[in-house]
């Protein structure tokens, strides 16, 4: 059996994040690419794409269904956002990422299916984008993580780490009964969120993180963890490293929210603004 390792704060400073002197640039913090959303669910990738940035990301660019792309381009000013084909039901058209081809052999972080609907359709979008991918860190979100199970060799045929982040409901899309053993199936680094978060690579150890309270479950909260993954990513940060610090930035932003607004009713959006400081240095 693994190991299993309390994510405290002393553990994080173990798995330090990367160092950016004053000298570097937006191109030396990464370029996130969010391949999600649909007609119906576009402010998922406002907060993720807005999670990505604050988490330190020197570039974000959004790819989302055509009808939504002016709309989202002037939520996130900051951000490039791409319009793909989408399907009669407002999805991304599944063969739609010949577009964003060259987009995604560049980006040093692929998030994918945050805010997608059609798990069957967002697995075959998966494959096709993978396949198009470079060196990134992928990481699979939402309908995202079905293609870990149509396509179970996806994290272990590429040379970039991949990381899924299924909520409790979603975690039956994975192979495996938890954490560590969806890791040893897929070869993918795995959290599975909830009251406790498990965060495991494959042969473990398990880390569990216990930061958080229950107004973290609520509509978009999932959607701003998957933004910090991906923007730690683009940084330069090893998939595990820095799954432990998106789950314990997310959990520590809820507890300060809680702390200011309420326990429950603070809002996913709310959690953006608390997330720079975190990141900056553990809390004592």
């Amino acid at each position: 059996m693994a190991d299993r390792v309390e994510l405290t704060w002393n553990e994080l400073r173990r798995h330090p994040l990367p160092d950016h002197g004053d000298a570097s640039d937006k191109h030396d913090r990464g370029t996130v690419l969010i391949v999600g959303g649909s007609r119906e669910t576009p402010g998922a990738l406002v907060l993720a794409g807005v999670a990505a940035l604050r988490a330190g990301a020197g570039r974000v660019q959004l790819a989302t269904s055509g009808s939504r792309a002016a709309s989202l381009a002037i939520a996130v000013p900051e951000a490039r956002v791409i319009g793909l084909a989408e399907s009669a039901e407002g999805a991304i058209d599944p063969e739609a990422g010949s577009a964003i081809e060259a987009d995604l052999r560049a980006a040093q972080a692929v998030l994918i299916g945050t805010g997608t609907v059609g798990s069957d359709a967002t697995a075959a979008l998966v494959r096709n984008l993978v396949q198009m991918t470079g060196t990134a860190t992928v990481i699979l979100d939402a309908g995202a993580l079905a293609a870990m199970r149509a396509y179970p060799h996806l994290a272990t045929d590429r040379d970039g780490g991949v990381v899924a982040i299924p909520n409790p409901g979603e975690a039956n899309l994975l192979p495996g009964d938890d954490a560590l053993s969806a890791a040893d199936a897929t070869g993918a680094v795995v959290a599975i969120r909830g009251a406790e978060t498990e965060i495991s690579r494959p042969g473990g150890p398990v880390f569990v993180d216990r930061s958080g309270n229950i107004g973290l479950a609520s509509s978009g909260s999932g959607d701003v963890l998957a933004g910090v993954l991906a923007g730690l990513c683009a940084r330069g940060t090893d998939p595990l490293t820095a799954a432990l610090w998106a789950s314990a930035a997310h959990g520590r932003a809820g507890e300060r929210c809680a702390e200011q607004i309420a326990p429950i009713g603070y809002l996913a959006r709310d959690l953006l603004t608390q997330l720079p400081a975190i990141l900056a240095a553990a809390p004592e």
